[in-house]
């Protein structure tokens, strides 16, 4: 069982942190948007996939899933981390990769220790 950090609670994060608690690790998903959080904290998705609630609930009550808005204290406690924030497209079609690097910054402010650092995205 590893500890698991998982940033970002949209489509891919939440998904992505869901899974991983079902398979039996540690899951702590955070986001610093307080609405998202505080509907998970009441069992509520913001996004919908078909049985994510179903899962959702079964690992909230089993003590592998939980949420989180303090993303530094997260980053300290967990071992493995991975990053699940937004690259929106800029106007050339790149993407627009202000969210994980303010993630990233993050990340490293607050390293206290050998940490295993993973990247998801869904170009939206």
């Amino acid at each position: 069982m590893m500890k698991v950090c998982v940033i970002g609670t949209g489509y891919v994060g939440l998904v992505t942190g869901v899974c991983l608690s079902e398979i039996g690790h540690d899951v702590i998903c955070v986001d610093k948007e307080e609405l998202k959080i505080n509907m998970l904290l009441e069992n509520k998705l913001p996004i919908y996939e078909p049985n994510l609630d179903i899962l959702l609930i079964k690992n909230i009550e089993k003590k592998r899933l939980i949420f989180s808005k303090d993303i530094a204290s997260v980053i300290r406690s967990q071992d493995i981390i991975f990053i699940c924030v937004g690259t929106p497209p800029l106007s050339d079609g790149s993407a627009d990769l202000r969210f994980v690097e303010e993630v990233a910054r993050e990340i490293g402010n607050n390293l206290n220790g050998y940490k295993i650092i993973g990247y998801y995205s869904a170009y939206n």
